[in-house]
């Protein structure tokens, strides 16, 4: 928590620039059991969900019936009505549990029942359990798991398809009830703690496949680690190897987990361990394997991405590149150490591209832009841009204006010294005013929950050594915010 406090006079306006953090209201206590019931005695199905998900308006409750060691997953997540606070109570009154927030301003409340009767699940709003206006309901999704997963064990791992565009698997994954696989290797990432399915694959021609999970809106699960595994024969009695593992797609804004493997043996099985972040959210997910194409050495083989409109980060892999010798060094600590790979691109009509990278196994990337005299990948090339560590940490971002629409431009990427393994990476076009820029700033009037999702420095870079005080790194991912002082005296505010 970090608090500032400064005397201000009423009549000036302040901006408030944050950099890369979410804010939000704490949490309380359970809310009183005092609400209304709404609907009849609901039961649901074992293993299975309640349908249709009853709607709950705040101040009210619903009537469950549990059995003996059933595990019930009571969850509005997806849900955008109002913010909503559980609390679960056996229908003697003693608290069962509850929560505020586990998936953005919705609740999760997982229990496995220590009794067979009923209980009533309450629904209010916010955090101060204010229930003065409670016209519009929340969907409230209830669960139930009474085993683990089939594919809890390795030997029983789920085949998961390699097909050329994502597929996910149907029906949807759980790690509802899952337990802890001994033997292989700690996975080393996403706070493992046990609660682990698992999946096969056969690695296809090119000896490349990537993995990628997305979370479920219903469900209470939003943030998983990934893990892969070559086996010494091929089987789950073999002897494990770990070849990688994954936490977050996109801290803050995509917990999920992606794999980009290559230069594996065509045939051989890979297995992936699937578990959620700290084994204390559970539900269902989605999970999918592609096919990689061989890696885009040279202009003339480089991958094709879409510029979007947004930022939507996508996994790739330098694992098995080489280094390029038909385009000189761009500089920028290229070395001849580098393994480099070439995307290519379409100016947009704006003729603004920001390109984005966040690390992988490569930690410490670079990248170089370029147009080409003939407009082909024959060249001559001339460099736009070259960068090492304007990004996230050591990776490298570009932010350009007044190329030209319609022209094809060849990107370059490489790990410095050498580096190789996965990255990701994004193209967006940023029309209109942004809030990364001090002139888009977002205006505060009162208490209110804010959630930064800034991408990029914005159109300009506000901040530099005559301004940017004790944010040494200069502008990174900022939000600007704008509020007005209706009297004279001190300021405090609370980044919770």
């Amino acid at each position: 928590m970090t608090r500032a406090i400064t005397s201000v006079p009423s009549w000036r306006p302040w901006v408030l620039a944050l950099s890369a953090l979410t804010v939000g209201h704490a949490v309380q206590a359970q809310c009183p059991n005092n609400n209304t019931q709404t609907g009849g005695v609901i039961t649901v199905p074992c293993p299975g969900t309640y349908s249709p998900a009853p709607c709950v308006r705040g101040g009210r409750y619903v009537v469950v019936n549990v059995t003996l060691g059933n595990t019930y997953t009571f969850a509005t997540c997806g849900g955008t009505v109002y913010d909503t606070y559980m609390t679960v109570y056996t229908s003697g009154g003693t608290l069962v549990g509850y929560n505020d927030d586990a998936c953005g301003t919705q609740s999760v409340v997982t229990w496995t029942a220590a009794f067979t009767g009923q209980v009533r699940v309450l629904l209010d709003r916010g955090t101060q359990c204010n229930n003065t206006n409670n016209g519009t309901c929340a969907t409230l999704n209830i669960s139930c798991e009474n085993a683990a997963p089939a594919n809890d064990l390795i030997c029983n791992a789920t085949s998961l398809p390699v097909t050329a565009n994502c597929t996910n698997l149907s029906p949807s994954p759980t790690t509802a009830l899952a337990t802890n696989t001994a033997g292989p290797p700690a996975p080393g990432c996403a706070n493992y703690n046990g609660g682990d399915s698992w999946f096969s694959l056969v690695v296809p021609l090119g000896g490349a496949v990537t993995i990628n999970t997305s979370a479920i809106a219903t469900s209470a699960l939003s943030d998983l680690g990934l893990a892969a595994y070559s086996s010494s024969n091929n089987t789950c009695a073999g002897a494990l190897t770990l070849l990688a593992c994954n936490d977050d797609i996109n801290f803050p804004y995509d917990n999920m987990s992606a794999l980009s493997l290559s230069g594996l043996t065509l045939g051989n099985t890979i297995f992936i361990r699937a578990w959620a972040n700290g084994n204390n959210a559970f539900g269902p997910f989605d999970i999918c394997a592609t096919s990689t194409p061989p890696l885009p050495n040279e202009p003339c083989t480089a991958q094709s991405v879409t510029v979007g409109t947004d930022c939507e980060f996508q996994p790739y892999t330098n694992i098995s590149a080489t280094r390029t010798t038909t385009v000189g060094s761009p500089g920028c600590n290229f070395s001849n150490a580098a393994k480099d790979v070439w995307y290519t691109f379409v100016g947009p009509a704006n003729g603004k591209v920001v390109i984005q990278s966040i690390a992988g196994t490569v930690t410490d990337g670079g990248m170089a832009l370029y147009s080409s005299t003939s407009g082909t990948c024959a060249g001559p090339f001339t460099m736009i841009e070259c960068d090492d560590d304007d990004g996230a940490g050591f990776m490298p971002f570009i932010f350009r204006t007044g190329l030209t629409a319609g022209t094809t431009y060849w990107l370059r990427y490489w790990g410095y010294g050498g580096q190789t393994g996965t990255y990701q990476l994004c193209l967006f076009s940023p029309t209109g005013t942004r809030v990364e820029d001090c002139v888009g700033s977002h205006t505060v009037c009162d208490d209110q929950q804010i959630t930064n999702t800034s991408v990029f420095t914005g159109f300009n870079s506000d901040l530099s050594g005559a301004n940017q005080g004790c944010l040494s790194s200069a502008e990174r991912q900022g939000t600007w915010y704008v509020f007005s002082i209706a009297t004279a005296g001190d300021l405090g505010f609370t980044i919770d």
